[in-house]
C-alpha cells in the first residue's frame, strides 16, 4: 500500500516496474562516519570504496549528509542489512494504532507504586471530595446504545470519560478530543482488563510476564522475589535492556506525565552527545544546548549566550543602556544588547513603522542617531535623518589616509548646503553634466574653490552676493563681480570694444580731466569709429596726448570737434577754412 506520496497517484504498476528496472538487486553497505565539514557529497553520490575493521572493501552510496555549521559533516548510508531484513517483523502500526499507544505510553512512563494502604486512603479520598458525574446516551441506527459517563456537562468540555458497550467498558482522562477519545484503561467482554496500577491482597496466577518481550515468572514465590529483585537491581545499575519504556539509563516515552519532585538537574538526549541540561547554579535557573558533547546556548537570566570551539562567542542580554534621544535625555526602559565580537544578519532587518516627526530608529552613541520621520520637504512626506551633536563630525570615505571613494552620488533634484564648503585635496567640483546639468545649490553663506594660488569665492548674504576671484599670494582679491557693479583691483584688459548699452565708446562723462594721456594711447588706437559723439573734448586730452601719428586718417572730424567757424589768412599766405574749431581745408592764395 503507498500512502502520502504527492509524487505518485496514479499508474502505480508502471512507475514500480520502471524503478524496478532500475534498481533490481542493488545492494549496498550501511555505514555511519564523521569526517571534516562540508565535503561535497550529496545523498545519492557513490562511494566506491569502503575498508571495514576486518580489511574488507565494499561499495555503497550516500543517503543522508548532515552538516553542522562550524562543525564536522555526518555521512550515512541508512538501511538494513540483509541479516536484520530476515528477523520477523510484525505488520506496521496504522496512524490510530500509533495515536493509542503513544496515549498509553505517557500513562505507563509515569507509573508509581504504593502499599495498599495508600491506595485505599486515595480511593476514599477521590469518592468524598466527588462532585458527581453526567450521562449522556447515544441511540445507534440498529437501537442500540453507547451510554458516557463524564465530569462535565458536556463531552466536550469533559476530561474524565467513562462507556459502556456490548464489548465492555473502557475509560480515560484525556478528554473527548473531538469525538475520538483514547480509552486508556477498560474491561473487555473476554476477561482482559487494562490498568495503570493494581492493588490488591493477593494475586493468584498461572504466569506473569514483565515488560513486553520480558521473561515470564512463574513457580515458587521465592523464584518471583528473586527475579524482582535482579529486575530492580538492574533498574537502578542502569543496565536494563530490552524493556518497552526503560533501557539502561533511558526512560523512552513521548511525554513523562506526573513527574513531580524537586531536581537540582535534569538531561534529555544522549549523556555524552547532542543533549539538553536544565537545572540552577548560583541560585539562577539555566537550560543549556549540546551539540556531539560541545555547549552551544545557553539561556540564563536576563540573558542568551552562543559558545563556539569551547568558549563564549557572544550573548544577548536584557539590559538598562546608556543610549540617549536626541535632546541628551537617556532612555529609562529595558532595551536589549548585543555583545559580540561580530554581529552577522542574515535576513531584512525591519525597524518600527514611523509614527511621528522624530521617529528614533536607531542609537550609534556618543549623540549620533538615524531617525525616519514621516514628514518631509517632499511629494512623498516622509523623511531620513542623520542626528550628530553640535560640533560633531561625520565621514564618508575609507578610513585610511591614502584612500578615497571613485565616486559619491548625490541623485537629488536640489542639494542644499547650510555652511561652508571646502576641499580637503587638490581637485574640483563638478556639479552637473552637459546632458544633466546641475539645477539648483543653496548656499547661506559661502561658497569657496581652493586652488594653489588662487581661489574662487561665491558669497551669499542676506545685504550683498558677489563672485570674488582671490590671489592667495598676495591675501587679496582681484576681481569681484556684484550683481550692480565688478570690482578690479589690478589691470584692466580687454580684447574687444567697450560699449554703453548699444553704443561703442566711453561717454563724456566717464572721462576724467587729464585721464587721457599719450602714453596712454597706443598707435593708431583712436578712430572714428572709437570716439563717441562729442566725447573728446579739450579739456579732457592732456598736454601731447595726442598727436598726429596717434589719429587715424579721418578719425578725427568736425563733427566730433568744438569752437571756431570760418576762415583766415595765415602768415604764409595760406587761406584756412575752420569748422567747430577743426580746419578743414588750407589754400594758398597767389
Amino acid at each position: 500500500v503507498i500512502e502520502g506520496n504527492p509524487l505518485l497517484q496514479e499508474d502505480y504498476e508502471t512507475v514500480l516496474n520502471a524503478l524496478l528496472a532500475k534498481l533490481g538487486g542493488f545492494r549496498y553497505r550501511p555505514y555511519r562516519f564523521e569526517t571534516i565539514g562540508y565535503p561535497h557529497l550529496w545523498p545519492g553520490d557513490r562511494i566506491t570504496k569502503i575498508i571495514d575493521a576486518e580489511n574488507n572493501e565494499h561499495t555503497s552510496i550516500i543517503t543522508n549528509h548532515l552538516f553542522k555549521l562550524n562543525g564536522n559533516s555526518i555521512l550515512e548510508a541508512r538501511g538494513e542489512t540483509e541479516t536484520v531484513r530476515g528477523y520477523a517483523t510484525g505488520a506496521p502500526f496504522t496512524p490510530s494504532q500509533k495515536r493509542v499507544l503513544q496515549a498509553v505510553a505517557k500513562v505507563e512512563a509515569a507509573r508509581q507504586t504504593s502499599t495498599l494502604e495508600q491506595a485505599v486512603l486515595r480511593l476514599n479520598e477521590l469518592m468524598t471530595n466527588a462532585l458527581g458525574f453526567y450521562s449522556t446516551t447515544v441511540e445507534m441506527e440498529t437501537g442500540a446504545k453507547i451510554t458516557y459517563t463524564h465530569d462535565q456537562p458536556s463531552l466536550e468540555e469533559s476530561m474524565i470519560i467513562w462507556t459502556m458497550t456490548e464489548q465492555g467498558f473502557a475509560w480515560t482522562d484525556q478528554g473527548w478530543q473531538g469525538g475520538q477519545p483514547t480509552w486508556q484503561y477498560g474491561v473487555t467482554a473476554d476477561g482482559s482488563a487494562i490498568v495503570k496500577l493494581l492493588d490488591a491482597v493477593g494475586i493468584r496466577a498461572e504466569w506473569i510476564q514483565v515488560g513486553s518481550a520480558g521473561d515470564y515468572i512463574s513457580g515458587e514465590i521465592d523464584d518471583a522475589r528473586d527475579y524482582t529483585r535482579n529486575l530492580l537491581q538492574s533498574l537502578a545499575d542502569g543496565t536494563y535492556e530490552g524493556g518497552t519504556f526503560i533501557d539502561g539509563k533511558s526512560i523512552i516515552s513521548p511525554t513523562v506525565v506526573g513527574l513531580q519532585g524537586t531536581f537540582a538537574e535534569l538531561m534529555a538526549g544522549d549523556p555524552f552527545g547532542a543533549r539538553l541540561e536544565l537545572g540552577e547554579a548560583a541560585g539562577e535557573p539555566f537550560l543549556t544546548f549540546y551539540d556531539a558533547n560541545e555547549k552551544r546556548l545557553s539561556i540564563l537570566k536576563n540573558k542568551i549566550e552562543f559558545h563556539k570551539d569551547s568558549s563564549l562567542a557572544g550573548y544577548l542580554e536584557a539590559v538598562y543602556t546608556e543610549a540617549k534621544d536626541e535632546y541628551g535625555a537617556p532612555f529609562d526602559n529595558l532595551n536589549i544588547a548585543v555583545n559580540s565580537r561580530a554581529f552577522t544578519l542574515k535576513g531584512m532587518l525591519v525597524l518600527k513603522t514611523p509614527d511621528s516627526n522624530a521617529n528614533q530608529q536607531v542609537y550609534f552613541g556618543q549623540g549620533y542617531s538615524l531617525y525616519c520621520d514621516n514628514v518631509g520637504a517632499g511629494a512623498d512626506n516622509t523623511r531620513l535623518w542623520l542626528h550628530a551633536p553640535n560640533n560633531g563630525e561625520v565621514v564618508i570615505g575609507p578610513r585610511g589616509g591614502a584612500d578615497y571613494l571613485h565616486l559619491l552620488r548625490l541623485k537629488s533634484s536640489t542639494i542644499r548646503v547650510e555652511g561652508n564648503i571646502t576641499a580637503g585635496l587638490a581637485g574640483s567640483y563638478d556639479l552637473g553634466t552637459e546632458t544633466s546639468p546641475f539645477r539648483f545649490l543653496y548656499l547661506s553663506q559661502q561658497l569657496r574653490f581652493r586652488g594653489s594660488a588662487t581661489a574662487i569665492d561665491i558669497f551669499a548674504h542676506d545685504t550683498d552676493h558677489w563672485l570674488g576671484f582671490y590671489d592667495r599670494a598676495a591675501s587679496a582679491y582681484r576681481l569681484r563681480l556684484f550683481q550692480d557693479r565688478c570690482h578690479v583691483y589690478n589691470n584692466l584688459r580687454y580684447d574687444g570694444g567697450l560699449y554703453q548699452g548699444g553704443t561703442r565708446g566711453i561717454p563724456a562723462a566717464d572721462i576724467q580731466s587729464g585721464a587721457v594721456t599719450s602714453e596712454k594711447i597706443a598707435s593708431g588706437a583712436v578712430t572714428s569709429e572709437k570716439i563717441a559723439s562729442g566725447a573728446v573734448t579739450s579739456a579732457k586730452i592732456a598736454s601731447g596726448a595726442v598727436t598726429s601719428a596717434k589719429i587715424a586718417s579721418g578719425a578725427v572730424t568736425s563733427a566730433k570737434t568744438s569752437g571756431y567757424t570760418g576762415m583766415f589768412l595765415s602768415n604764409d599766405g595760406k587761406l584756412i577754412a575752420v569748422s567747430n574749431g577743426l580746419i578743414t581745408s588750407a589754400e594758398r592764395i597767389l
